[in-house]
């Protein structure tokens, strides 16, 4: 019940970092059109993150309410995989847009945003596929795919923070928050492989809790940074 509350926390704490990121991005916010564009693929991107949460700790409380065996468990261990994973296929495409905005010489056109929302599409769909190959949540197997996308995910992020520092296309509260999520994920691949052996007393493991824990504490530390901004 502690894990699935700071869930709940870190959904909303998703919920409200989306929100003031949409708000920064208005133009009587932020006059300078990199900044603003940069602002909304953030606030589009965590909206959509923040959704892929709500829908997933709902499933899982009624999950939980029905226990093992009911059919909401049934369902929910057999798509948790793909909710899990379309918020990683979101991060790698707020990545890559980040990088072609910050190489770009012009502010983007229309046409950039609908490639774009085409591409959060082909990243639940590629989610949903993903999980259709992984099958029911099994920690052993599932936290481990978790760590290698998250591996992934963190050298695009990393690459992305270079660009965006060297070309200056993000006010430095921006780029302190996506810094952040870096490091959330860099503590992700550590702590998710050694979730994969929670089954091993032989070796250490996180409680889901703590997971849980440090990634509020990570999320609270952007959301105070956005709303500094």
């Amino acid at each position: 019940m502690v894990t699935y509350t700071l869930q709940w926390l870190i959904a909303l704490v998703t919920v409200a970092f989306a929100t003031l990121a949409l708000r920064i991005a208005r133009p009587a916010a932020t006059p300078d059109l990199f900044y603003r564009s940069a602002w909304k693929l953030v606030g589009v991107t965590y909206s959509v993150d923040a959704a892929s949460q709500l829908v997933q700790y709902s499933w899982g409380g009624m999950a939980l309410r029905g226990g093992m065996g009911s059919a909401w468990m049934t369902s929910y261990l057999r798509w948790a995989p793909a909710l899990n994973h379309s918020r990683t296929f979101l991060a790698l495409c707020l990545a890559i847009a980040l990088v072609v905005l910050a190489v770009k010489a012009a502010p983007p056109a229309r046409w950039f945003w609908r490639v774009y929302l085409t591409a959060i599409a082909a990243a639940l769909a590629l989610s949903v596929a993903a999980g259709a190959d992984e099958g029911p949540l099994v920690e052993s197997t599932h936290f481990i795919r978790v760590a290698l996308w998250d591996t992934a995910e963190l050298v695009v992020v990393l690459g992305a923070l270079f660009v965006l520092l060297v070309t200056d296309r993000v006010d430095r509260y921006l780029w302190a928050a996506l810094a952040t999520n870096g490091f959330s994920v860099a503590l992700s691949v550590i702590w998710m492989a050694a979730l994969s052996r929670m089954r091993d007393p032989n070796v250490w493991s996180p409680s889901p809790w703590q997971v849980a824990a440090y990634r509020l504490v990570l999320a609270l530390v952007m959301l105070a940074l956005v709303a500094r901004r």
